[in-house]
């Protein structure tokens, strides 16, 4: 679900549920909005305003681990963005994240492409849960996968105007 409150600044311009009805398909939403600017030569932001995050990352982690790993359940979460660059601004892609292990994978791009209006950022972000159980020494494997859904989660895309 999508939090308005998670949105502050932003006009939403439209939403759609998609495939709802149909159990064969998988649900998904679009939504579409505006953030002006208010005034500054910099906007950075959060390519996916108001989503929740798709795997809870705990803050801190105990020292040793005696009980297996068990996930909730596996499943794939995806989310797009396409962000259009309004002209006399710039923005610049940034590096993916690519991680994959024996408990599922997370991959995050944005990429710089020509739209029908002019560029936009294409960011693609997503987390995958392939395995639910795994021994306790396999923690670190746990944490690198849930260090990258951290890194997704937390990462901004900073819109300047051209000098």
């Amino acid at each position: 679900p999508i939090s308005l409150n998670a949105l502050p600044g932003f006009t939403i311009t439209k939403a759609v549920v998609k495939n709802a009805p149909d159990r064969a398909l998988p649900v998904s939403w679009q939504i579409e909005g505006a953030k002006e600017n208010d005034g500054g030569r910099r906007v950075q932001f959060n390519p996916f305003p108001g989503v929740e995050r798709p795997l809870w990352v705990p803050a801190t982690w105990p020292d040793q681990r005696q009980d297996g790993i068990v996930m909730p359940y596996c499943f794939t979460w995806e989310a797009h963005a396409k962000v259009h660059i309004p002209k006399g601004w710039a923005a610049a892609p940034q590096q993916p994240i690519q991680v994959s292990n024996g408990f599922g994978s997370v991959s995050w791009s944005c990429v710089k492409v020509d739209g029908a209006d002019g560029p936009e950022l294409d960011v693609d972000y997503e987390v995958s849960v392939d395995a639910m159980f795994g021994a306790s020494q396999e923690v670190d494997k746990l944490k690198a996968l849930l260090s990258a859904v951290q890194e997704g989660w937390t990462r901004t895309l900073t819109v300047e105007h051209a000098r």
